[in-house]
């Protein structure tokens, strides 16, 4: 008995510690993305969209991306109404600083990318696909300033944002269906060959006082994030 007792501990702290590792494994491959680029940018005001123009003349700054997140409504397939976070994105530029993580092998990514760009298809997360047993070419049904709007669902990503309950969608959507326009942060993405520290230190002399710019580095984040 005492032996068994003991295999079943060990066997139950190998267990744990795969389930940690992988679960560890697929946080990494999910902050990379998620702070993709050399400097993640916020502020204690609402960032108008020519701010990220002008950001994207520094010297040295090879793309700038917009994100918005806000909370909207979803009717779930059971019919209950549940609040999650939708992260809209200019899908253009956001494929050009960083990337999506997409769950399995689900959706040719190319097509997906593009198809999120478009309409009302968005994107969500494995959480809520799991959830829900949603897929692609599913529906979801969300508030917008019009009412509740269907918006297919072209793609599944890992996205552990608001512990996974989480929407994507593109720029245009954001603006035609739910009339926001400002941005919550800014990604961006240095050229080759540059220092990431003096770009960043150029945005900040340039812009930081004038906008309230909070300019942090990106490995600086993802150094503290996996300790």
């Amino acid at each position: 008995l005492t032996v068994a007792a003991l295999m079943v501990g060990v066997a139950m702290v190998i267990m744990v510690r795969g389930m940690t590792e992988s679960f560890a494994g697929d946080l990494r491959i999910w902050i990379n993305a998620y702070l993709g680029g050399d400097v993640y940018i916020t502020s204690t005001v609402r960032l108008r969209s020519d701010i990220g123009r002008k950001i994207q003349s520094v010297d040295g700054v090879y793309a700038v991306t917009p994100i918005r997140y806000f909370d909207v409504d979803w009717k779930t397939p059971t019919g209950e109404t549940e609040n999650i976070n939708f992260m809209a994105m200019d899908v253009e530029a956001y494929t050009r600083v960083t990337n999506f993580v997409f769950s399995g092998e689900q959706v040719d990514p190319d097509l997906a990318t593009k198809q999120l760009a478009m309409g009302q298809n968005v994107f969500i997360s494995s959480v809520l696909s799991e959830k829900y047993d949603l897929t692609v070419g599913d529906s979801i049904s969300l508030r917008t300033r019009s009412g509740y709007q269907d918006f297919q669902v072209v793609g599944i990503v890992v996205d552990f944002y608001n512990q996974g309950l989480v929407v994507q969608g593109g720029w245009e959507t954001m603006q035609r269906y739910f009339h926001i326009k400002d941005a919550s942060t800014l990604l961006v993405k240095v050229e080759a060959g540059q220092s990431a520290e003096e770009v960043q230190k150029r945005i900040d002399d340039l812009y930081g006082k004038r906008y309230h710019l909070n300019l942090i580095s990106n490995e600086s984040i993802r150094e503290s994030v996996m300790t």
